[in-house]
Formats: structure tokens, sequence, C-alpha cells
């Protein structure tokens, strides 16, 4: 009963997640009605939305709820009986489980769990268990996703025999954390035309794999911080896309050990691995020249293609960055973008902040004016992403790229008590000062000849269109 669709696809994004207008659903903002719950019944029966559920500890049978149906919680049935529970069209729900909250199936033709539709749902602290004998034949997976957009499972655990233990169609913005992954037996993780996945923290281990991680028609997909131990199998990742190329995609500061795979990439498409260890296993560091796919050394793979330039014609400027850096804007002619890195905890930000006033000379009265626009830059933040500014001016006013500039220095702080440093320039172009900041969870990733100096330092004027 495998779901698979199709053929056989940073700390630092907090910030820019809070502050591109409408990157979150309207559903975060609502209030949440708390219930606690001790059993299958009782928690299928809570299920709603702007709702945060409570599990005590225990083993939440599914087999014993197949009654319990509402405008929300529905049954899909297998084959031998059984029933995959399917929660469908939520918003804002949380589902946290104390210590030893266990959903369990006895069927291995049908999946624990299926989510269809829906936004801003959280589960935390739940482990996913399927208990069969050893002579039962498991064809399913064991959680499903499908068109929901900002998922968190955090602290999740997906146990017993399995096919992919978590499958994702057409989901955007899904946090995965803290997970736990054994014992399946056609793979770890599936995702079919989803974009913004984040992996991290995790543990994958004694799975079989064909292939482990498959990755269909789907970007944005980062792997980070993640132990993959003593799993088995065909090949360890594959990624597919017609166009044959996918954005972002890859391994950072992972761990692989003891992994016995034919082949690292089964695929042409290569992901990146980034400050990875290798140990005991049947690929190392060289993967992309013993993999499936093609090498493609000779085209450059790997080779840094040197920087991007944006040119921002109707504000007046233009600048530099690295070119695996992913740009996101409001449109053509637009008063905001934001610019960062999948392998790193920084983040670039810009924002048109208020008109310079008539009959002032930044070269004259600089000092006052850029201050005035810290302050309306400061209230901007705060309004609009929740962050709260604490800078000081570094120098004077100066010339530079065409621009008169201003440079100040400090932390953004967001309610929760997330933490980024801060630098940002100010300048002046088109009748208008302009707020270039970079964000980074290290401060000494905005010291001089970091990337974010170098960014801000080729701010300069836009060439003639």
């Amino acid at each position: 009963m495998t779901r698979i669709r199709g053929s056989a696809r940073p700390a630092g994004l907090f910030l820019l997640l809070a502050f591109l207008a409408g990157a979150l659903p309207a559903a975060f903002g609502q209030s949440q009605k708390s219930f606690q719950v001790a059993n299958a019944k009782e928690l299928l029966k809570a299920i709603g939305p702007n709702r945060i559920l409570v599990l005590k500890k225990g083993d939440y049978k599914l087999a014993t709820a197949y009654d319990v149906t509402s405008d929300y919680v529905s049954w899909n049935e297998a084959e031998d009986g059984s029933k995959e529970l399917a929660l469908s069209n939520l918003e804002n729900l949380t589902i946290r489980g104390a210590d030893g909250v266990r959903l369990v199936s006895e069927s291995g033709e049908s999946y624990l769990l299926g989510i269809y539709g829906g936004s801003g749902i959280s589960i935390d602290n739940v482990a996913f268990v399927r208990q069969v004998a050893d002579d039962v034949e498991v064809s399913a997976g064991t959680v499903y996703v499908e068109g929901v957009k900002k998922l968190l499972l955090d602290r999740c655990s997906f146990l017993g025999r399995s096919g992919y233990p978590l499958e994702l169609w057409e989901c955007e913005g899904v946090t995965l954390k803290r997970a736990r992954i054994e014992n399946a037996e056609s793979g770890a993780l599936y995702a079919g035309y989803t974009k913004d996945l984040e992996l991290s923290a995790s543990n994958i281990r004694d799975n079989q794999g064909y292939p482990l991680v498959y990755l269909e028609e789907s970007e944005s997909i980062r792997i980070v911080g993640t132990t993959f131990d003593a799993n088995s199998g065909g090949n360890f990742v594959e990624l597919y896309a017609e166009e044959g190329y996918v954005e972002e995609v890859g391994f950072s500061d992972c761990v692989f050990r003891n992994n016995e795979f034919e082949y690292f990439l089964g695929t042409e498409i290569f992901p990146f691995t980034d400050a990875c260890t290798f140990e005991g296993n049947s690929f190392g560091e060289d993967w992309a020249e013993n993999s499936v796919g093609a090498y493609a050394g000779d085209e450059g793979y790997g080779e840094d293609e040197g920087p991007a330039y944006y040119v921002h014609y109707e504000q007046g400027f233009a600048f530099s960055y690295p070119w695996d850096w992913e740009l996101d804007s409001e449109g053509e002619g637009s008063e905001r973008l934001a610019l960062y890195a999948s392998t790193e905890d920084v983040l670039a930000l810009y924002a048109k902040v208020m008109p310079v006033p008539a009959k002032v000379d930044p070269a004259k009265q600089g000092k006052k004016l850029f201050a005035d626009a810290y302050a309306a830059w400061v209230k901007l933040l705060k309004d609009e992403a929740g962050l709260a500014v604490a800078a000081k001016p570094e120098g004077e006013p100066y010339e530079a790229g065409g621009f008169w500039n201003a440079d100040y220095r400090g932390t953004a702080t967001r309610a929760e008590g997330q933490k980024a440093a801060l630098r940002v320039r100010f300048f002046v172009s088109k009748g208008s000062i302009q707020a270039f900041a970079i964000l980074a969870a290290d401060e000494a990733s905005l010291e001089p000849d970091t990337t974010a100096d170098f960014i801000l330092g080729s701010i300069e004027t836009a060439p003639e269109e």
C-alpha cells in the first residue's frame, strides 16, 4: 500500500518568515483552546482547529476508536480491514505528548496517520508505532501528509516495520526536528512536489532504503545536523526532477556512520554535502565521483560559480551575493527583499525606509538624517516582524558606491528570546533612505572578510537600463 506519488523526487530562517509579509498563515495569530486527553477516543473527539491537545502518557490504540468521526476526523480503509486515521483541513492545531505517548497501529496495510490540507499543524513528542508479528507483511508507510503548509514535527519517533515512515506530497514549510526513525523497510523519507523542508538534529538508524531518501520535484530541502547510522540498501539518496535540476537540496553538518549502500547517489542530479563526517560507510567524501549519476566535474560541479548580481532599477541600487544564496522579493519594484543561504544561519533583509525630507542635504546633515532613518526602520521591524532592534552607529556618515551611507551594528531579538547579531547599511538612493541589513546567529559571521561584509560592501548605484 505504498502511497508515493509520481514516477520513480537556518536559525536565520525564523527572521525571514517573520519579516516577509504574509509568510505566516493567519492561523498562527489566533488563540488556541487547550484540552487534555488520555486515550484514542478522547484524542479524536478533541481534534479541531485552534486547539492544543495535551496527551497523557500511554498507548493510543487507533483500532479502539474506529467509530469516532467528525468534520475533521475520518478513516481510510485498507484491504485487511484496518483503517488509516485521516485528519483534514485543520488550522492551528497542536498535539503535544507527555513522555511515553505512543500512537499505535497493529496493521501492516494501513498508514497510522494521514494529514490532508490545512496549515499551522504541530505534533510534539509523539511516537508512531506499528506493532505486527514478524510473519506479517508490511506494505504501508507510517505518516502521510498532503497539501499542508507550515507543519512542525518535533521529537517524534517512527518505530516498527514500515514502508516510508514519513511521506510528504505537495507540502510547503515543513520542519522535522529531533526525530528518531528506525526499522523502516523501504526508506526513511519521501518528499514529492514539496518545498522548504528542514530535517535537523535527528537520528536515522537501522533502516533499509531503496533509496533511503527520495526527493521528487522538490526544492529547498535542508538536512542539517542529523546522524545516519547503520542504514543499508540500494542508493542512499535519489533526486528526480523532469528539468534535471533542483535548488538547495543537500546535507549540512551531518554524520554518516556505518551505512552500507551500493551507491550514495542514484541519479544525475547532485545534492550538496557541507561539513559532513563520513565514518565506516560504503561511501565517503568522494561519493560524487563514485555515484550512479555521471560525475559532473567537467561541467564545474562543486566549483564556485562567482557572485550573482542583482539590480534594483526602481530603487536605484545594485549588489552582489554568493550564487548559491536564495533571493526572495515581493515582485518587480519591490520595497522588500530577503536573501539567505541554506547552509548558514545568515540572512539579509532590504527595505525602503523613508523619503529624504525636502531641503535636507545628506552630505551636510547626514548624521541627523540617518538617525531618523534608523528610528523609522526600528519601528518598521517592530510593527511588521515583531523584532526588537538595538544598534549604534559605526563611525560617521560616508560616501561610497555613489551614495551617502551610514553603518549601524547591534542585535535583533524576537519576543520568544531568539536573538541575532546585526549589521545594517543605510544609504540614500532615488530620494529615499534604504536599509540593507545582515543578521546572523553568530556575530563572527558579520566580521570583515566574511560573506556579510562582501554583500554590504558591494552595494552601489544601479547601472543604466
